[in-house]
């Protein structure tokens, strides 16, 4: 399942995506999994708002809006190119995990990737346009006053 059509994200790719050789030279089966994938990472996110609908299957729309916003349609396509063009989200994840850690000082340092690539989302660009809807509760922040 996917937000987008492969028509749909060509239309993206070709408005859009100055140099989209990873989904152009990609088989439309493989373009079709790709999708799925980076539809599968949207729905596992934690998210701000609610369903439009009780029974709908998909995570959006949401907030009683009638239709999947134009940033999530274009988040999945970027995710989609970067899974094609060999991102593997799995492996961007663990180089996120925590390097160094202080305790008399709370000092703790990440890997260089970013909240993102946690979130399993393998794309900077797909980021810009989600990160907007993604609720951020179970982050907590520690500050020395």
């Amino acid at each position: 399942m996917s937000y987008n059509t492969l028509v749909t994200a060509q239309t993206y790719f070709d408005a859009y995506k100055l140099y989209a050789d990873a989904w152009d030279d990609a088989e439309a089966a493989d373009q079709v999994k790709a999708l799925n994938m980076a539809y599968n990472i949207i729905e596992k996110l934690p998210l701000n708002g609610y369903r439009t609908s009780s029974g709908q299957a998909a995570q959006f729309p949401r907030n009683g809006e009638t239709t999947v916003p134009t940033d999530i349609l274009a988040a999945e396509a970027e995710m989609a190119y970067a899974l094609l063009d060999g991102i593997d989200p799995e492996s961007e994840a663990r180089q996120n995990e925590v390097q160094s850690a202080t305790f008399t000082s709370i000092k703790t340092t990440y890997g260089v990737h970013g909240l993102w690539r946690a979130y399993g989302i393998p794309s900077a660009i797909a980021w810009k346009y989600i990160v907007q809807y993604v609720a951020f509760s179970d982050v907590i922040q520690i500050s020395k006053v």
